[in-house]
Formats: structure tokens, C-alpha cells, sequence
């Protein structure tokens, strides 16, 4: 009886346990992708973007062995290659609080991004990077050595075809050559150079055209930053003035929360979420590439809700992580038959992709065994975009919901969720555009198909690759620091024809003259000036013997006579120094002569000048007093007229009062 009794109140224990499970309201996480979080004990994925570029830039398709055209917004990742064109200026920015700016002809290809390193390789072209985080470490490689950062800092790398120069702007950095050497990149001193043997010091170099478009941008970013969103993440602040300017932010109560959720404005009835914009595929996984300026934050990070006759999208929630989660495209698959459809998912549903995202990422592969998924149980199902598969990677500017009702309902009764859309699920699509970020451009202009074979021929072993911030911290905490070599007058290597681009050499006569200057007074201070061309010609009248000693004098500093050899006397070197002061003498009086000639020949045009003058002034008033003449005997005839026009008017006035007084 007893045993009864306690096998009763267990039951009933149980009951009230698990009452409030069967009694709490349903949220949008276990509406969608109920099936279990497969969160992996990895790194969450680090991706950075094209935030601005100008003509053409390329980037290497490994899968197709060839170059295509980037466009601005598509994501920027590990292996990625690119290559900016002629006058092809652009901008890399990634969520680590990093950025890379490429001046044209520059080919640079990105070793890996994480939450706390940024890796990149600089094969030729310029560019400048920007640290600025004290929590990021920057390691910037080109073939003759490693520029490392671990605090805030600006530095421009130039890579010509054998050396490089790295000059420093703001903060401080190190260079590391192949000996694992160290020198100190300070803003506002002396640039360095390195070849494949040694390390020296130079005078800075600043490309100023270079200087002041990443000025302006600078600025750009800056006023970008001024009005930060109090709804957004720290991590997406960046976006704020975008949301601003394209929409409005709104308090909505959405499935028993409250929270605060953007909408755009300006946008056409019956807009929805990724339809303006293109699809194609970035490293096996679907990709959306926005054409509206707000498309880039709201396709790929946080979710949308359709509520009110109106898209509404809500930010990542804030938590921990220090970059936020970023996806391809916040979208969930639906298939059946001739037709492909997705839906937007919201800020709590699953994602199934390739690798892991962030939160609420399902890792997809065929090892991974997931449950087949309700079409029904997306939140936003009922706005799902259906088109034809044959028009998936063929839409240039706006994808269309197939309007037939029935086709639509027939989607969503009878499809089948696809996790991952590969080839088999979209066969009869058109992938010829499937790899390509811009479907028209000059593609005659990209480099050869072998050119990223070059970049790894030409890239030496600087460390690991893929090596970690801590790892790349420590190395610079063992590396020996050491003082540059002797500075080199060297003109930068990379400096290119005037005919193939003007901006990397000096942009005014001013500038050249400067230069030149400097260059001739560190000669000086040497004692090593360049000869001029009058000194190597004879002059005339002057002996064999004198001209042996005059040569004798020429010679350079390690060819001169050596102590033990045959000098020259006293007597000698009188005459080698009259000679030298006669020789002064006459070119003194040439530059004079040379001097002399283009003045008198300036006088003379000078002379010429003023006579002319003279004579059109004669002449001027010769035409003065032939008008005045002229005047004067028109003067009789006008007083005549006149005297004839008043008697005129005397007489009618006479004939008037007469008139007048006949009448009385």
C-alpha cells in the first residue's frame, strides 16, 4: 500500500515538473530549425568586405583557375586574391578593426582573418594598413620581409621588382627580415628599404596624391561615425549612418517581446528582403550580393519579420563576442520540382551552411545527419520568393516572385527544405555567371591566369601563414632589434614610367627641384658629387703631360695613388692646381657668356617692343587730329541748320499771335 502511495507522489512530481514546458508560450527558436544546435568548438568566422573600390578589381576564382571583376559589398576571407587595376583604388575592410587600402597595379592576397590577427601578403603596387585596435595584430608580408603591428598604427608598404620601402604614419611597427632582424617603422622618420640582402634606412618617401585620397577617406569614415545607433551592436556602429539614411527605427512587440526594429523607406509595394541584389556562391556556400546601400548589415547579420503589412529587421542581440556573426545569406532553402524558392529567416531561426557562422549555425555535410524540416514552420514562409532554378544566377538587377498563386502554395504544401543548395539541387541553372560578382566589365584587363603561380614563386618563407596573434607577439618579443644600416640615397624601386601612371612620381616641377636639392647637398656632405660633363673634355691648348696629371686627379677615391706608389711632386701639384683654377676660370666665364646671350637676346625683343609701341601711339594721334579737322568743318554747316530751325520756329510763332489777334 505504501509503495503505492510513493509510486502516486512521484507522478505527480513529475506532472508539476513538467508543467510549465507544456504551459510556456512557443518562441520563434523552437518554431524553425528545431533540430539541435550543432555548435562546434571553433573559431567563429571572420569576414571582411569591399567597402570601396573605383574602376576594376579583380579576384582570382580558384575553383575556375581565373580572374573575375569584384564588386563593392562582397565579402573579403581567407585565400582571397586580388589584383586592382590601372587607376583601380580600393578599400578592405574587415570587423577586426582593420583596413587595407590598394593604390592601382597592386596584387595582394589574404593569408587569414580572425578575431585578433589580420594576415595579408603584398606581392607589388601600394598599400596602406591600418591597425586600430591595440587588440588585433597586424602582419603585412612582401618578399623581402614582414611589417608586424600589435597596437594602434598607419603604415604604407610600396613592393617594386626588388625592394621594398615601408614608411611609417601614425603609431609604431616593426619590420622583420629573413634573419628575423628588427627595425623600428615610426611615423615621421626616415623610411626603410630591403632587398633580398640587407636593410637600410632612406629618405621618407609619401606619395602625395596617395596621402591625401586616404586623407579624405579618413574623413569620410570619421563623419560616417559621428551619429552612432543606440540599437545597434559596438560591432556594427560603423553601419549607423547607413540604417539612418534609408530607413527608420521603430519599437515593435513581436512574439511577446519588445524590442527595437529598423525598416526601410523609399522601397517599392511589395518589396521583400533579397530580391534586389544577385546570387551567386562564395566557397561552396550561397551568397547575396546587395545592390542597396543598407543591404550589406540586414542580409547578413540579425533577421527579419513580416508584421503590419511591412519587412521590419532586428540587429544581432548583444552579447560577448567581439565580431559580430555574419552569415552568406540569412535565408533557408525550398525545393520542388522546376522551381526554388527562399525564405528570410529571423533573428532566431537556424542557418545551415558549410562552415560554422556564428550562433545558431548548423555545420552541413554529409556526415551530419538532420531530420527532415517542416516548410511550414518558418516564420516567414508565407512571403517566400519562388522562381525558376534556370533563372537563380541569371538576374541582374531584381529577382520577381513567380506571381502565380498556385505555384507558390504548391512551394510551400509540398518542398522539401534544402539545407545546402549545391549543383544536383539548382541542375538546369545557368552556372556560367555562378562564380562572377559583376556580370559586365572589361575582363580584357585582368592579369594572366598564371599570375597567382608568380605570387607564390615570388613569396619567400617570413613564417607560418595561418599562425596566430599570440604566436606572431611572441615572435616579436624574441626578434633582435637593430639600427638600420646606412641610410641609402637610393630613388624608390617602385616608382613607375611617367607613361604608365603619373601618381607615384613627384607631382610638380617644385617637387623635382627639391629633390634634386636634397640629393645634391647629401652628395656634398659625402664629398662624392657627380662630375660635370665639362670636366671630362680637354681643353685646348693644353699638354699630354697635363692632361695624364688632370686625369690622374679624376680618378675616384679607391683608385687614387696608394702610400708606396709614384706621386706626384711639389711641383706638379702647383701646376695640376693652376690648371684646375684656369679650367674654373673658363667655365666661369662660358656660364657667363651662356648667361649674357639669352639677357642681350631679351633686351634686344625688349627694345624691339617699345618701338612698336612708339609707332602705334604716332599713329593714334595722326587718326585724333585727322578727327578733330573733320569736326571743325562740320561745325559751320550744324550752326547754319541750327540758326535756319530757329528763325523756322520764330516765324510760326509770328503766325500764330497773328492768327490769334484776327480771331479777337
Amino acid at each position: 500500500m505504501k509503495r503505492g502511495i510513493n509510486l502516486i507522489s512521484l507522478a505527480i512530481l513529475a506532472i508539476l515538473v513538467a508543467l510549465p514546458a507544456f504551459t510556456g508560450k512557443p518562441t520563434e527558436a523552437n518554431q524553425a530549425g528545431s533540430e539541435p544546435q550543432n555548435e562546434p568548438e571553433q573559431e567563429q568566422a571572420v569576414v571582411g568586405r569591399i567597402t570601396f573600390l573605383e574602376k576594376n578589381l579583380f579576384r582570382y576564382l580558384q575553383e575556375e583557375k581565373d580572374w573575375a571583376l569584384a564588386a563593392r559589398d562582397i565579402p573579403v576571407g581567407d585565400g582571397d586574391v586580388f589584383y586592382s587595376d590601372t587607376q583601380g583604388r580600393s578599400e578592405l575592410t574587415f570587423p577586426n578593426d582593420t583596413k587595407i587600402r590598394l593604390n592601382d597595379n597592386t596584387k595582394i592576397q589574404i593569408d587569414g582573418v580572425k578575431e585578433k590577427i589580420t594576415s595579408v601578403y603584398v606581392n607589388s603596387g601600394v598599400a596602406r594598413i591600418q591597425n586600430r585596435s591595440s587588440d588585433t595584430v597586424v602582419k603585412v608580408e612582401t618578399p623581402y620581409g614582414q611589417v608586424l603591428s600589435n597596437q594602434p598604427s598607419t603604415f604604407d608598404v610600396y613592393v617594386g621588382d626588388s625592394s621594398a620601402v615601408v614608411t611609417g604614419l601614425n603609431g609604431s611597427a616593426r619590420f622583420v627580415d629573413g634573419q628575423n632582424h628588427q627595425y623600428d617603422v615610426k611615423p615621421g622618420a626616415d623610411s626603410l628599404v630591403a632587398d633580398q640582402n640587407s636593410v637600410a634606412s632612406s629618405r621618407r618617401y609619401l606619395d602625395s596624391r596617395w596621402d591625401t585620397w586616404n586623407n579624405q577617406m579618413d574623413g569620410e569614415a570619421v563623419k560616417a561615425a559621428q551619429n552612432p545607433s543606440p540599437y545597434l551592436p559596438p560591432q556594427l556602429q560603423s553601419e549607423s549612418q547607413v540604417l539612418a539614411d534609408n530607413g527608420n527605427w521603430a519599437p515593435l512587440s513581436y512574439n511577446g517581446e519588445t524590442a527595437n526594429y529598423w525598416t526601410p523607406r523609399n522601397v517599392a509595394p511589395d518589396w521583400s528582403p533579397f530580391t534586389v541584389g544577385r546570387w551567386t556562391t562564395w566557397y561552396g556556400e550561397q551568397l547575396w550580393v546587395p545592390y542597396e546601400r543598407f543591404g550589406w548589415v540586414t542580409h547578413h547579420h540579425g533577421g527579419w519579420i513580416h508584421y503590419n503589412r511591412r519587412w521590419y529587421w532586428r540587429p544581432p542581440i548583444r552579447a560577448g563576442w567581439r565580431v559580430a556573426p555574419w552569415y552568406p545569406a540569412r535565408v533557408a532553402w525550398v525545393n520542388h520540382g522546376r522551381y526554388i524558392g527562399w525564405v528570410p529567416l529571423t533573428a532566431y531561426e537556424t542557418y545551415y551552411g558549410r562552415r560554422y557562422w556564428g550562433p545558431r549555425t548548423v555545420v552541413y555535410n554529409e556526415r551530419v545527419v538532420v531530420q527532415n524540416i517542416a516548410v511550414q514552420k518558418y516564420v516567414n514562409v508565407n512571403r517566400v520568393v519562388v522562381i525558376d532554378k534556370e533563372r537563380l544566377y541569371n538576374v541582374n538587377r531584381r529577382y520577381e516572385t513567380v506571381r502565380d498563386v498556385t505555384v507558390v502554395r504548391q512551394v510551400v504544401s509540398n518542398g522539401q527544405v534544402t539545407r545546402v543548395v549545391t549543383r544536383d539541387v539548382v541542375r538546369g541553372a545557368d552556372l556560367k555567371m555562378e562564380q562572377h560578382f559583376v556580370s559586365n566589365g572589361d575582363l580584357s584587363r585582368r592579369p594572366r591566369v598564371d599570375a597567382v603561380k608568380d605570387m607564390e614563386a615570388r613569396r619567400k618563407n617570413f613564417g607560418d601563414r595561418n599562425e596566430n596573434a599570440g604566436a606572431v607577439a611572441q615572435r616579436l618579443q624574441k626578434a633582435s632589434v637593430k639600427t638600420p644600416e646606412t641610410r641609402t640615397n637610393q630613388p624608390p624601386p617602385f616608382a613607375k614610367s611617367e607613361q604608365e601612371n603619373r601618381r607615384n612620381l613627384p607631382e610638380s616641377p617644385r617637387e623635382r627641384q627639391k629633390q634634386r636639392q636634397e640629393e645634391r647637398r647629401q652628395e656634398a656632405n659625402t664629398g662624392r658629387g657627380p662630375r660635370a660633363p665639362q670636366d671630362q673634355q680637354q681643353v685646348k691648348g693644353q699638354q699630354p703631360q697635363q692632361q695624364e696629371a688632370t686625369g690622374r686627379r679624376q680618378l675616384p677615391q679607391d683608385q687614387r695613388p696608394q702610400p708606396g706608389q709614384n706621386q706626384p711632386g711639389t711641383q706638379q701639384q702647383a701646376e695640376l692646381r693652376r690648371q684646375e683654377k684656369q679650367q674654373g676660370k673658363q667655365k666661369e666665364a662660358q656660364s657667363h657668356q651662356e648667361q649674357a646671350e639669352p639677357r642681350q637676346q631679351r633686351l634686344g625683343e625688349a627694345e624691339q617692343r617699345r618701338q612698336k609701341q612708339q609707332e602705334q601711339q604716332v599713329e593714334r594721334q595722326k587718326q585724333q587730329q585727322e578727327a578733330k579737322s573733320q569736326r571743325q568743318q562740320q561745325d559751320p554747316q550744324r550752326s547754319q541748320q541750327v540758326q535756319q530751325q530757329q528763325q523756322g520756329k520764330q516765324q510760326k510763332q509770328a503766325q500764330q499771335q497773328k492768327q490769334g489777334q484776327q480771331k479777337d
